[in-house]
């Protein structure tokens, strides 16, 4: 450090990596420094207490002693992230037409940047294709948002106690009743290849390998139910997002999905102590929600006023900052 920054003095204790003493870690540093550290949900600072436990749980990742002492001196705050209301106006959902012709565009678009025509892309626009000739919506309609990566899909790749990955559970019993499921992303190979390999295999599915904020608000405001079983998540956009538009979420209980989505409520929720019994909960809840939906009557139709109705705003947030992190009376 003194090579670096001659002008900087710290000790040696407050500097160093806690697994590795011989070894600068800024994040530790800055936990042990700081007058106020701060998480984007209070769950998410409650879970990086404890060590980790990967891929099962994911905590404090060697710096859970430091935060430790960082609550026990009053320095940790859990602070929930927030999204628009009065500004952002929530969209039309659109029918089954008019979302299947907007995201065959948006595919079209992303095709012409290459020379060559992506497995990904040939796939979402020849399956868009086909259920572009369906007379009435499918009875359920599931999207995702999300980046195509670890801490969002894992679970979803997971094997359930039966054997194959939860997705293809989740897709076989939405085959079973007409049901669709679109996901925008894209991220790491491994797991854009997982996507790109189950929407050759699965019919009813759709990989949207890319980005584009027009598909993405639709899927927001189209879709009958949205999917998020993220292995952590410190709070999460999309959820508030989705249900901003009224369309709950079936979401892994960490983090702030926890803090945002409470089951039969205004969402669906699961858990779980091992990475088999978390997929197949996982495939569980979609199924509970599934039937929810299908059923029809007041159940379903509650649960989505509930989520529509539910509030994380920025000028909370704004005024938790202010007393807690400033302390700036209100």
């Amino acid at each position: 450090l003194a090579a670096w920054y001659p002008h900087l003095t710290a000790a040696h204790h407050e500097i160093a990596d806690p697994r590795w003493p011989n070894c600068l870690n800024p994040m530790a540093a800055g936990i042990r420094l700081a007058d106020a550290v701060h998480t984007v949900s209070p769950s998410y600072a409650e879970e990086i207490l404890r060590p980790s436990d990967p891929p099962r749980f994911f905590g404090g990742e060697g710096l859970e002693g430091d935060l430790q002492a960082a609550r026990a001196q009053g320095r940790l705050f859990g602070i929930l992230n927030g999204t628009d209301y009065d500004g952002a106006p929530v969209l039309r959902a659109l029918d089954l037409p008019e979302l299947v012709g907007l995201l065959k565009e948006t595919v079209l678009g992303w095709t012409g940047g290459s020379p060559t025509l992506a497995t990904a892309h040939f796939l979402a626009y020849s399956r868009l294709s086909d259920w572009g000739a369906l007379t009435q919506r499918p009875p359920l309609v599931l999207t995702a948002v999300t980046r195509a990566v670890e801490q969002k899909l894992f679970l979803m790749k997971a094997p359930v106690s039966a054997g194959p990955p939860a997705l293809h559970r989740v897709l076989e019993a939405l085959q079973a009743v007409g049901g669709r499921f679109i996901l925008l992303g894209t991220g790491e190979p491994e797991y854009e290849r997982f996507l790109i390999d189950t929407s050759a295999r699965f019919s009813n599915f759709v990989f949207l390998n890319g980005y584009s904020d027009a598909a993405a608000r639709a899927l927001y405001a189209s879709g009958d139910l949205f999917i998020m079983p993220s292995s952590y998540e410190p709070c999460g956009i999309s959820q508030m997002l989705a249900m901003r538009h009224g369309q709950p979420c079936v979401v892994h209980r960490v983090g702030g999905l926890k803090d945002t989505v409470t089951d039969t409520v205004n969402g669906f929720a699961f858990g779980g102590e091992s990475v088999t019994e978390q997929a197949d909960n996982f495939v569980s809840a979609c199924a509970r929600a599934a039937h929810c939906r299908l059923a029809g009557g007041g159940a379903w139709e509650k649960i989505k006023q509930q989520a529509a109705a539910a509030r994380f705003s920025w000028n909370n947030a704004a005024v938790a900052y202010m007393e807690v992190l400033y302390r700036i009376p209100g």
